[in-house]
């Protein structure tokens, strides 16, 4: 596979580089500072890393478990100020397919919380999605995370469409 994206890459003039993580890369100090270090020299030597859990050594303790949280765990190692998901749907909706659909611009942490302890979010792949949004944008102040259609990225990083995800006490 990573020879497949290595290709890829090269057709357009890229060199991507591979990392595999586990959630005790970012759990362990000594390993969340190598794996940081790893990211930021790939990216200083204009590499595009391509992420993916180790599958072959992790077990249920350290495993992460989804794309969604990676995507947190790794914006958090490298200190990003934001976190972009992108999905299937411009926004993030509660009672979605129901009679009481409701899209929503904005959620804190708290709304997360809430909201997902009365199951609005569903068990399906939204659920994951809006708690890694919601503890990357909470881990640090200032951070914020959004959730939007990919067609509409640029739209939401100028405020005008999306969820966004910001800490309690902002």
């Amino acid at each position: 596979l990573m020879h497949i994206y290595e290709k890829f890459f090269a057709e357009y003039g890229q060199i991507m580089g591979q990392v595999l993580l586990t959630k005790e890369n970012s759990v362990r100090h000594n390993q969340y500072i190598h794996s940081r270090d790893s990211l930021l020299a790939q990216l200083m030597m204009g590499a595009i890393p391509v992420i993916n859990e180790n599958d072959a050594v992790s077990v249920d303790e350290i495993k992460i478990g989804d794309n969604d949280n990676l995507s947190a765990m790794v914006a958090t190692l490298v200190d990003a100020d934001a976190l972009i998901i992108l999905t299937a749907v411009e926004k993030v909706a509660i009672g979605f397919g129901t009679d009481h659909e409701q899209w929503l611009d904005t959620l804190t942490a708290a709304d997360v919380k809430r909201l997902s302890e009365a199951n609005e979010f569903g068990r399906g792949s939204m659920l994951p999605k809006v708690q890694a949004a919601s503890t990357f944008a909470e881990s640090k102040p200032g951070r914020t995370a959004l959730i939007t259609l990919l067609e509409k990225a640029r739209d939401g990083l100028a405020g005008k469409t999306g969820t966004t995800f910001t800490g309690d006490a902002e």
